[in-house]
């Protein structure tokens, strides 16, 4: 490839990044971090976001976090509004082709959209032969450590008979990895970014501040995000339906019965677990749809019954996380007899508990943000970009086909 006409990462030169995403809301949380330092440090560059699922804005009319986040972006969605498809994705063509021709492009993820694979080799190729540009970038984000997915890998495999997950990069320009390069079995790319903990750019950081100092909920509450109530796995029943249940009692036998702040997953069952709460009598709650970064900025503690990617966020905030698993009908490292002994996040963990007094003695000794301090164990800070100038050298990096 020919030298980068963008070589010195020029402000001013205008780049397209086009974003190819499913209409899901884990691939627009972990992408924002990342369009915002796109932002921050190249101000003139346009962004595209095309999803092929119709979905993608239901997802975000209860999210206006990341919706309000992307205005303030100025991102371009193209969404598919037509109930034919194949005319929606024949205008994404032409204005595909339209922008290749304009200025210099970045596909990030455009391996998803492999039924117009060879279409968008031959709109690069253009795109190259114009401005000697034209990148095909691959994203593998996890806001999880590897240290803390190789355990819950293993975990899943042993006790609930999931198949061992191989991964591999293919071809590309450039792989922006919150992985090392070991954990892939093949690696086809020119370039090997670690970036590590993906959620971390300053910018974002920044947002999310500013907004947890406004948010009308008083400090020292517990934070519970909430999942999928119940999973068939090949050798296991998930139901959380009575450890919910139990757990909210204890929380009523307290001394002082804590706050809790719940927040739906796109996978729960509402219904069925405001009947859950209902039955159990548990009133002093609310349900927040605020950004779960915000919701634990004012904690005293993460909390959950089976385990969350969200511990690691938690981890990187410095958020104390509490686990409380009676029983093996849900996620969790079993010993004799199935009985819980470990999330299946362990080393994210502060606290483990198995027994309604072992909650019970955490409810009591930390009732509030400013005495959990004693929760943290000593984890390993989360490896990411730590300033603004280690943003703007990977986006350079990026950019300009130069290693680290």
């Amino acid at each position: 490839m020919k030298p980068s006409i963008l070589s010195g990462l020029s402000t001013t030169t205008s780049i397209t990044w086009v974003f190819f995403l499913k209409g899901k809301l884990m691939p627009v949380d972990n992408l924002l971090p990342f369009l915002f330092s796109i932002r921050s440090h190249r101000q003139f560059d346009k962004i595209v976001v095309v999803s092929s699922d119709r979905d993608l804005n239901l997802a975000l009319i209860e999210q206006h976090f990341i919706r309000d986040a992307l205005a303030d972006l100025n991102v371009s969605i193209w969404q598919s509004q037509s109930e034919i498809r194949l005319a929606w994705q024949l205008v994404v063509l032409v204005k595909l082709f339209i922008t290749c021709i304009s200025r210099p492009v970045v596909f990030v993820d455009s391996h998803s959209w492999a039924k117009i694979r060879a279409f968008l080799k031959v709109v690069l190729r253009i795109n190259k032969t114009l401005y000697h540009f034209g990148l095909i970038v691959i994203t593998k984000f996890s806001p999880a450590s590897w240290a803390v997915e190789r355990f819950s890998e293993e975990a899943l495999v042993e006790f609930y008979g999931r198949q061992r997950r191989i991964r591999s990069v293919p071809k590309c320009d450039v792989v922006l990895s919150s992985f090392p390069i070991e954990a892939y079995s093949k690696n086809e790319a020119k370039r090997f970014l670690d970036i590590g903990y993906c959620r971390g750019y300053q910018s974002w950081i920044s947002r999310v501040k500013t907004r947890a100092r406004v948010i009308q909920i008083e400090n020292g509450y517990v934070f519970w995000p909430l999942s999928v109530l119940s999973r068939q796995e090949a050798n296991a029943t998930i139901d959380l339906s009575p450890v919910i249940f139990d757990t909210l009692r204890v929380f009523m036998s307290a001394e002082k019965t804590p706050y809790v702040v719940f927040r739906f997953h796109p996978t729960t069952d509402r219904n069925r677990f405001l009947e859950i709460v209902n039955s159990s009598g548990f009133k002093n709650y609310e349900i927040s749809f605020e950004h779960p970064h915000i919701l634990m900025q004012r904690c005293a503690f993460l909390f959950s019954n089976t385990g969350t990617s969200l511990y690691n966020d938690a981890n990187f905030f410095d958020v104390p996380v509490v686990q409380y698993t009676p029983s093996n009908a849900a996620f969790c490292v079993q010993g004799k007899d199935g009985v819980p002994v470990a999330s299946i996040y362990q080393p994210a963990v502060d606290k483990f508990l198995n027994s309604p007094d072992q909650l019970l003695e955490v409810l009591r000794d930390h009732p509030g943000r400013s005495s959990t301090s004693k929760l943290c164990h000593q984890r390993v800070t989360p490896r990411c970009l730590k300033s603004f100038s280690q943003e703007q050298r990977l986006l350079k990096n990026i950019i300009d086909n130069t290693d680290e």
